[in-house]
């Protein structure tokens, strides 16, 4: 089932909440420009006369009806050049830059010295609040993407892996610096072991068993120090493993 809302096409639910994220970016441009008093085709012809972004205004009508592919919100470049366009449209409107067809030029000029100019005087701040609200949306709206999501989480949860991994080895040595009757230390003339706990290893493996390249890591290190101790059957202890 299709339908419209705020000019989004939706198609299917996986991506409602993206496509919802898209109508509000369109919906704020709308708002900014009701803020400026400026009237949106007024808005889009300037945008298009920038050059940086979008420069047909059929591409700009579409993406305006039916949203943004998240490939969009990915490339940082295509965001940057979005965000610089609208901004640079607006000060060209207020500014007489770009001549108004629906739009009054003096009441333009003055909301826009009101609510940019003046703001940013006060805030110290480079760009402007306008710009600082689209991007936020757009960062929504990549994070609403499915499969941003997706890769975002699965990024998250290798990190608290590998987080995990550090907080568990530097209580081991920093427990055997300490000498502390955790673990048992047996010597050798070459080497010197500690005998950890079985339940403490069980616990580090489930931790780490899904991350392929920390457990790739793991066994080549096992390997090297197995190597030089030849009493140690490798295939056996692989297939014990």
């Amino acid at each position: 089932m299709k339908k419209y809302k705020n000019f989004i096409l939706y198609d299917g639910e996986q991506d409602f909440l993206y496509q919802m994220k898209c109508a509000d970016i369109i919906l704020l441009l709308h708002t900014l420009c009701k803020e400026l008093c400026l009237d949106f085709q007024d808005f889009k012809e300037a945008f298009i006369e920038t050059g940086i972004s979008y420069k047909d205004i059929k591409s700009l009508e579409r993406v305006l009806t039916n949203g943004w592919p998240p490939s969009f919100f990915h490339n940082d470049k295509k965001r940057e050049n979005f965000l610089t366009a609208t901004e640079k449209a607006f000060e060209n409107c207020a500014h007489g830059k770009h001549p108004l067809r629906k739009s009054d030029f003096e009441t333009v000029k003055k909301r826009y010295k009101c609510l940019v100019e003046d703001e940013k005087e006060r805030s110290g701040e480079e760009h402007s609040r306008f710009r600082a609200q689209l991007s936020l949306e757009m960062t929504l709206a990549l994070r609403a993407d499915p499969e941003s999501f997706a890769k975002e989480e699965a990024e998250f949860q290798i990190s608290q892996r590998h987080r995990g991994a550090k907080i568990f080895w530097d209580g081991i040595w920093t427990t055997i610096e300490n000498k502390n009757a955790g673990y048992e230390r047996i010597e050798d003339e070459t080497w010197t072991y500690y005998k950890i706990h079985e339940i403490t290893c069980v616990h580090f493996f489930e931790l780490l068993k899904n991350d392929p390249v920390i457990m790739k890591r793991l066994k080549r290190i096992f390997d090297e120090v197995d190597r030089a101790d030849q009493s140690v059957d490798l295939t056996k202890r692989d297939t014990a493993t």
